[in-house]
């Protein structure tokens, strides 16, 4: 049986959350939804103006340097890696969890046609579909020669899980497998890893925080309380364990999924890249995940009028690559077993 791996990117994500180009125009709108919660439903929590405040300072800098990622890399390349960086990821924590969240209709309708658009979605319709048919019916985990890994920050592969299997979350993120993830286990093996961790989810005394279990019952108000609380905690220094972090910050936790992803591409016999670019900003991270590997097709799902390009980008990272890749466009995930 074939070990086939899924690379997964912001575009596998994207009738749920935005590509990076519209990210900077969402902060916007996110910022103008908290502030229609104070303004019209009566959000009350003391740091909104503190929140927004560092909000804005996000949205200028998404605006001058084109992606959140560049933003981050920036941070730490200039050494202004402790607050300023805890500060970006709790807020980036909480702008995902804002567009996996419900949300006030009256608000997000678009004023324009009267309807609403596909980023209220809280889960891309794609996800349950590829839950479904991966699953094994017996262990209830996925099946043993699928792998995952994903570079981006939101739950949809955990969320699609829970509503599929009908369970808590938690037992979503166990029953995946997920790295990182409170549940972590060292003997483990792994069938999900995430290379920038996950957004909102917190390790509080080895355990996930009971607000993020809970946060997609919440109304909008205590949503956005508890996002606002993420960046509250560590502004005043309290400082809450977020799990999202950058694949190439340099501490056991970013380096140990890299190094579960490499192993996993080391004996993956068929790749399928979703929604992933290869950028140029993670192509170190992506030259050494491939570095030495024996995959005999992959399979790039992108749109066609994007392959040539794209193709690119792959050449920089392996060249081998090029030489198994197909161009395949389809609406929903490809799914092979």
């Amino acid at each position: 049986m074939a070990n086939i791996t899924y690379y997964i990117g912001a575009g596998a994500s994207c009738n749920s959350l935005p590509l990076a180009k519209d990210m900077h125009q969402r902060l916007i709108e996110f910022k103008e939804y908290i502030i229609y919660l104070i303004d019209e439903k009566g959000l009350n929590n003391h740091f909104s103006n503190s929140y927004l405040t560092e909000l804005d300072k996000i949205i200028r800098l998404v605006f001058e340097n084109g992606t959140i990622d560049t933003c981050a890399r920036t941070m730490y390349l200039n050494g202004r890696q402790s607050m300023d960086l805890v500060r970006l990821k709790s807020i980036l924590s909480g702008y995902i969890l804002f567009e996996q969240t419900r949300k006030d209709e009256g608000f997000l309708t678009n004023k324009d046609s009267g309807k609403q658009d596909h980023h209220n979605r809280v889960i891309d319709q794609r996800y349950p579909a590829f839950i479904t048919n991966q699953i094994d019916g017996n262990s209830r985990k996925l099946k043993d020669n699928i792998k995952i890994i994903s570079w981006n920050y939101d739950s949809q592969f955990e969320l699609s899980y829970s509503n599929v299997v009908g369970c808590p979350i938690d037992m979503a993120l166990n029953q995946l497998n997920v790295y990182p993830s409170p549940y972590t286990n060292t003997d483990e093996n792994y069938s999900i890893i995430k290379l920038n961790g996950t957004a909102g989810l917190t390790d509080e005394h080895n355990r996930v925080s009971a607000e993020y279990l809970s946060i997609l019952e919440f109304d909008p108000l205590s949503s956005m309380n508890f996002i606002i609380d993420l960046l509250k905690s560590n502004n005043q220094r309290n400082y809450v364990p977020n799990q999202l972090f950058f694949a190439w910050e340099d501490y056991h936790i970013p380096k140990n999924s890299k190094e579960l992803a490499k192993k996993i591409i080391s004996e993956t016999d068929i790749l399928i890249a979703i929604g992933y670019s290869f950028p140029d900003y993670n192509l170190e991270v992506d030259r050494y995940i491939f570095d030495g590997n024996r995959i005999e097709k992959m399979y790039y799902q992108v749109p066609p009028q994007y392959f040539e390009d794209l193709k690119l980008n792959i050449a920089k990272v392996n060249s081998d690559l090029l030489q198994v890749c197909e161009n395949i466009s389809r609406p929903e995930f490809l799914i092979l077993s």
